[in-house]
């Protein structure tokens, strides 16, 4: 299975959403569109620089959107040409139907294919390669109230490669994800627990040799404020510290288990409230959104 292309397409974002707070390990996504930046206004183009310095930046890429959705967009060699387009096809309800990876030439070099239930659930997720060969496919299943209980991969042959399955408590909330291989031995597993407000306090994850990691976190109007993260022996690893103001993160500051600063990553935002500027010690990112009416 070649996951890797997929996490090209959105890894600004996915990384985005981490150190801002969202994290994918519980939020269960029930819709192709969910992985779309959710951004404020009326997007019309982004344009994303990066470098490792502010004089040093040059373009890496333009988004362009309709009506709030993401329609296509052109990634840039350091040249300054293109090096390859996305284009995104939606149904009449809004919902992502088709992604396409194109060279400069239009010539298809890999699709992914979303089919929905009659009530808008995602239910399956199909990659191809570039001749439109089945490469896998992810089936999701829905329990009587519409959470998202297990989604299973499998190669074109029909055979599993991996299977996930979600478990909810007696509120709604997922105490437990577990992911399988294809011969049913277990990957990973996430145990959750619950502060009374209904955010996340711990995650405990194991693999095939038991638990290798726990996560404490804590809050201040309900915004992550730290994450500590312990190992199997309960000995501190490192503390991701979040700071905002007026409830836009602004810095994120991770410390080694001594205190030492290891890494830092810090946030501008334009008058949409947007994410500007996201700048570390060792790259800037700058996207620039024009906005419609």
């Amino acid at each position: 299975m070649n996951f890797c292309r997929k996490n090209i397409i959105f890894v600004f974002f996915i990384v985005l959403f981490n150190i801002i707070g969202f994290r994918t390990l519980y939020s269960v996504t029930e819709s192709a569109s969910d992985f779309l930046m959710d951004l404020n206004g009326t997007p019309v183009v982004l344009e994303e620089y990066k470098g490792k310095t502010f004089d040093g930046l040059s373009l890496n890429r333009k988004v362009f959107f309709n009506e709030g959705n993401i329609v296509s967009e052109e990634i840039f060699s350091p040249d300054g040409s293109i090096s390859s387009k996305i284009a995104y096809t939606y149904s009449q309800e809004g919902a992502v139907t088709e992604i396409k990876g194109l060279d400069p030439g239009d010539k298809l070099k890999w699709k992914y294919s979303y089919q929905y239930s009659e009530d808008g659930k995602l239910i399956s997720e199909t990659s191809y390669d570039s001749e439109e060969n089945i490469e896998w496919i992810v089936f999701s299943e829905y329990d009587d109230t519409g959470r998202l209980f297990e989604q299973r991969t499998c190669n074109p042959g029909g055979n599993l490669t991996l299977k996930e399955v979600f478990l909810y408590d007696d509120s709604g909330r997922k105490k437990e994800q577990k992911s399988y291989y294809g011969d049913g031995k277990i990957l990973k597993r996430i145990v959750f627990e619950y502060n009374d407000d209904g955010t996340v306090s711990r995650e405990f994850s194991f693999d095939g040799n038991g638990l290798y990691e726990t996560s404490v976190f804590s809050y201040t109007d309900k915004k992550i404020r730290t994450v500590k993260r312990f190992g199997v022996d309960g000995v501190l690893k490192d503390v991701q510290h979040k700071e905002y103001k007026n409830g836009l993160l602004i810095r994120s500051i991770t410390t080694d288990s001594d205190g030492t600063e290891v890494s830092m990553d810090e946030f501008i935002y334009d008058s949409h409230d947007n994410v500007f500027c996201i700048s570390n010690q060792s790259r800037i990112t700058i996207q620039k959104i024009s906005y419609g009416e």
